[in-house]
């Protein structure tokens, strides 16, 4: 849901979550994430998903992200697996699944129009996370006691390789 949050209210967000953690406490975010070099012209104009699919949603910034968290919290990045390659093929699937369907989706009274849009969203999509256009990050945020229980775990969960995605990043 963090794209429905929207970049502007990212200290709000996060000041709430450092506020409702408690010390130890952990807590993971999964998001869609922007290239960053993409990022500035993304904000400027709405792209096909903003305007047909999820009028109001803003896929993250992983630079702000990291901005928000330290510039309003107190919370730690401990962890940030990218698994955008695993989520191209999640919608492959889900694509193959929808069009095997296609004549029970008909049937339901959905339009052509919408049988298209859907393709297309599916595709689109697929291809975004394919080429490293969009990510999907999964983020692992700390209260910032360096010894908690929950940090001790996860750091050493990270200290023997235990993440199967890829790795982009430790704080």
């Amino acid at each position: 849901m963090f794209e429905a949050v929207g970049f502007k209210y990212y200290d709000d967000y996060f000041t709430a979550i450092d506020r409702l953690l408690e010390p130890g406490g952990a807590m993971f975010l999964q998001t869609i994430w922007m290239n960053e070099e993409r990022f500035p012209a993304y904000r400027r104009q709405p792209d096909f998903i903003q305007r047909y699919i999820f009028p109001g949603s803003e896929l993250a910034s992983l630079a702000e992200i990291r901005r928000s968290l330290t510039r309003a919290t107190g919370l730690e990045v401990v962890d940030v697996d990218e698994i955008g390659a695993h989520y191209a093929a999640t919608l492959a699937a889900w694509r193959r699944a929808f069009l095997g369907n296609v004549e029970r989706v008909r049937r339901l009274g959905f339009p052509e129009s919408f049988i298209r849009m859907w393709d297309y969203y599916l595709a689109y999509c697929e291809g975004g996370f394919a080429e490293g256009y969009i990510g999907d990050a999964q983020i692992l945020l700390a209260k910032a006691v360096s010894t908690g229980p929950a940090r001790r775990a996860v750091s050493n969960e990270a200290a023997s390789g235990g993440a199967a995605s890829q790795h982009i990043s430790h704080s």
